[in-house]
């Protein structure tokens, strides 16, 4: 995540307004939000840690653009489905283990880590 965080920064240069939601529980919350503090982005980043299904669907489905920054192998994540389903165009690395099964131009693939990439297709999409 704190690659995102990286190439959104950069990113952000490039739009007029970004809102960015960080979901989920994990053991580096407390490291992100200094990164977002330091990187200068915390006034437009918020986390939630425990949401309910619904309440992640309903952010999802006005989300402009969902990432899934994988840098380790995760075979497969549901959320990719989900935002696809909602027709919210997705980033994800070839880390995740079905990134082969997605060719739609909806839904790009980076290298994981490459922050060059991640912040080009999130300028672009």
């Amino acid at each position: 995540m704190d690659i995102f965080l990286k190439a959104i920064s950069e990113a952000i240069k490039h739009t007029a307004e970004i809102d960015i939601i960080i979901i989920g529980q994990g053991n580096m919350s407390h490291e992100l939000k200094l990164l977002a503090k330091e990187l200068k982005i915390n006034f437009c980043t918020k986390f939630y840690s425990k949401l309910k299904h619904e309440e992640v669907l309903g952010i999802l489905s006005e989300s402009d653009l969902f990432v899934l920054p994988s840098t380790e192998f995760d075979p497969f994540g549901i959320v990719i489905i989900e935002a696809m389903q909602l027709k919210v165009p997705t980033i994800i690395t070839n880390q995740c283990g079905a990134h082969s099964y997605f060719t739609n131009k909806e839904t790009q693939i980076v290298k994981s880590g490459d922050i060059k990439d991640l912040q080009s297709k999130i300028i672009n999409l």
